[in-house]
């Protein structure tokens, strides 16, 4: 499976700064995920709608939402390479917001 650990990111966004913590685990085949952004007052809650794995670019694209944006559609892409991870995530009235030089932290 693509990108099985803990990564770290630092997010600059109108709703938070700081360094967010993806934790992406295999659940009996299929992928799970836990975001964490400390200091953030309350996580939204989120759901995964799609995953799409391309093994030989070590990249997912993950669709989903949240009921803070109802009948929006979230899309993450993320490319691993190593111990690095960078790609977007597409997000309605912020647009793509980069996601660049993330790191495994476990």
């Amino acid at each position: 499976m693509v990108g099985i650990g803990k990564w770290q990111f630092s997010v600059n966004t109108i709703f938070y700064k700081g360094s967010a913590v993806l934790e992406i685990k295999d659940n009996n085949g299929k992928y799970a995920f836990n975001v964490e952004a400390p200091g953030m007052k309350k996580m939204p809650d989120y759901f995964i709608n799609n995953v799409k794995v391309n093994e030989k670019t070590n990249t997912l694209l993950v669709t989903g939402g949240s009921d803070m944006l109802p009948g929006k559609e979230v899309e993450v892409r993320a490319t691993f390479n190593g111990d690095r991870c960078d790609g977007y995530v597409k997000v309605p009235f912020l647009g793509k917001v980069a996601i660049k030089d993330g790191k495994k932290i476990g």
